[in-house]
């Protein structure tokens, strides 16, 4: 018997940009939903607005945030702290462009 190959979906172009206060009930809404113990909402607060080393963007597609990721940038080192893309459009390449948007 023989398989066909896994379909993939095509990449999906996607808006990379820094991740604003405004933007914070759709990440936690993916954060919520990827992970077991996500982090609480007031972490994500906190990062935009008190730490210095923090870089967060998120991943836009016809004006919905799909994903996001977050680093520490500390002297010549980054820090991945966190990245996520919503269920429906995984597998399309956005955490890829998430993790080229953050260098």
């Amino acid at each position: 018997m023989a398989f066909a190959p896994e379909q993939k979906p095509a990449p999906l172009a996607v808006k990379i940009r820094d991740m604003q206060i405004a933007d914070v009930a759709e990440v936690y809404a993916i954060e919520i939903a990827s992970y077991s113990q996500p982090w609480p909402l007031s972490c994500f607060l906190d990062e935009l607005t008190k730490n210095h080393f923090a870089q967060y963007c998120v991943a836009e597609s016809e004006g919905q945030v799909i994903g996001y990721a977050g680093q520490w940038a500390i002297a010549d080192e980054g820090h991945i702290t966190t990245i996520a893309v919503d269920y429906g459009f995984r597998r399309r390449r956005v955490a890829e462009q998430l993790l080229v948007g953050q260098i």
